[in-house]
């Protein structure tokens, strides 16, 4: 009996063995499942985020070719006056950097990322293909007009396409930092919306900041994994609004609470408006590289020995030379040199205009505005050299304008609104002209006319030469007298 239970046991034994190495495969072969869908699906991520970024690279380059084409093709096809052209292409810009606000915002409330980054490049393509036909040659045999790069082969349906284009382009055309920002958000997983008490924090906190002694500063730390910030000097009146109140008269007013993190983000929001006046003044200075700059090069001796160069290869050269300023500047020099580089752009080009202006004189071809100006086109270079130093400093500043204590959900919002106001300039520069224009009248004669040649805009910028000068002088009084409350902060305690 004996052998038989052992044997039976024996038996037993490898079958058990077998079965458990079922369970235990089975189980193996699960997990290997789970984690090569995983694997998977990270790579599908990964392939689609990155799709998105090469993507959005791609049609940003192809954004950028259009437009500093744009001015000479208005005064040369459609024969628009100089200020004209200027003004539709400056519009049209600072529009495009407007709306990656509005754009942000729907993508935080209405819809993904993904569904608003299609519908972009989709309202952007058909933007582009209505500005090609816009063109006289392209669209003449169904509108019946002539084909001919004149104003008169011009009729009211290119017209209409042609705007049309433009807004389309101008809300389609892709932002790559705003992608960037969306995915990093994604990435580290705090895409928080702000309640509806946040959206109103500033005003609440400015009426809460009227009246009472600031004694007591309220801040509920006890809440996990919530942001806020430390107290810090300067604007004392906002720490009004932090003031505990009794329980009744807390009760009764709940406009009068405010806790350190409400005044010290609405603190930086405050602080942060010069640099919004530089962004702005920058935007004015960039407004004039793919205008008036263009309009220069265009009448100008571009030949190199035994080659002509195009008009777009001081635009071309000024991205390559942007790209490798991104990758070179270092923060605390792109902060402080932004302006500067807007005062030397300036101040340079205002003496190749003048010199320019000299060259049509002494060859009389002030009322030749087709006439070739025996004057080479690499004069130009110098300007466009420092106006790609004041983009890449530009960008630069905005990334690293806001300090890490924000959290990233809003400090995106910010980068925006940087961003909007360099728009908000280059829009501005519309009003500027206008203004300088209509001032100058008062010494003579106006410093805009038809033509470029007729026109003075050395003088335009020599003005706003010295209008970034006394931006300097601001910003430098501002900072210091940051520094001044800081340090008799420091002295008091």
């Amino acid at each position: 009996m004996h052998l038989q239970l052992d044997d039976v046991q024996n038996a037993d034994v490898p079958v058990n063995i077998n079965e458990e190495e079922q369970i235990g495969g089975s189980m193996d072969d699960n997990a290997n499942n789970r984690a090569s869908k995983n694997q998977e699906s990270k790579l599908a991520k990964a392939l689609a985020i990155y799709s998105t970024i090469a993507s959005m690279g791609i049609i940003t380059v192809m954004s950028s070719l259009p437009m500093p084409m744009m001015n000479t093709y208005l005064t040369n096809v459609w024969n628009l006056s100089l200020t004209n052209a200027a003004g539709i292409v400056n519009i049209w810009e600072g529009i495009s950097k407007i709306l990656p606000i509005v754009v942000a915002y729907l993508s935080d409330t209405l819809m993904s990322i993904y569904p608003v980054h299609l519908m972009r490049t989709i309202v952007y393509t058909i933007g582009l293909g209505l500005l090609a036909m816009s063109i006289p040659s392209v669209f003449s045999k169904f509108t019946g007009t002539c084909s001919d790069d004149q104003p008169e082969c011009i009729g009211r349906t290119q017209l209409i396409m042609f705007f049309t284009s433009l807004a389309l382009m101008a809300v389609g055309i892709p932002d790559t930092k705003f992608l960037k920002t969306e995915l990093q958000l994604k990435k580290i997983k705090i895409h928080p919306k702000l309640p509806d008490s946040d959206k109103l924090s500033i005003i609440v906190l400015i009426i809460g900041a009227i009246g009472d002694d600031p004694a007591q500063l309220y801040e509920n730390i006890d809440q996990s994994n919530v942001h806020s910030l430390s107290h810090t000097p300067g604007l004392r009146w906002l720490d009004k609004a932090t003031i505990i109140l009794p329980n009744e008269s807390q009760k009764e007013n709940k406009w009068k609470l405010c806790t350190v993190t409400q005044v010290e983000e609405t603190k930086l929001v405050i602080r942060t408006i010069p640099m919004f006046i530089s962004f702005t003044f920058c935007g004015l200075v960039k407004s004039i590289g793919n205008t008036y700059f263009l309009e220069q090069a265009n009448n100008m001796n571009r030949k190199l020995g035994n080659l002509k160069l195009p008009i777009l290869f001081l635009p071309m050269l000024q991205e390559l030379m942007k790209l490798y300023w991104e990758s070179t500047l270092k923060q605390r020099t792109a902060t402080y040199s932004v302006i500067v580089n807007s005062v030397v752009c300036c101040t340079i080009a205002a003496s190749v205009e003048r010199r320019r202006l000299h060259d049509v004189r002494r060859h009389d071809l002030l009322d030749y505005p087709e006439e070739e100006i025996p004057m080479s086109v690499l004069w130009l270079v110098p300007q466009f050299f420092f106006l790609s130093m004041l983009d890449s400093y530009l960008e630069k500043s905005v990334e690293n304008l806001f300090p890490d204590e924000i959290p990233l959900s809003r400090r995106k919002y910010l980068i925006h609104f940087a961003h909007g106001a360099s728009g908000v300039g280059t829009v501005g520069g519309v009003l500027s002209v206008y203004v300088v224009g209509k001032i100058s009248e008062i010494g003579g004669k106006n410093w805009f006319q038809y033509t470029l040649n007729r026109s003075r805009l050395d003088r335009y910028y020599w003005t706003l030469s010295a209008l970034g000068a006394l931006n300097i002088i601001v910003s430098v009084l501002s900072s210091w007298k940051i520094v001044l409350q800081f340090l008799s902060y420091v002295g008091e305690s």
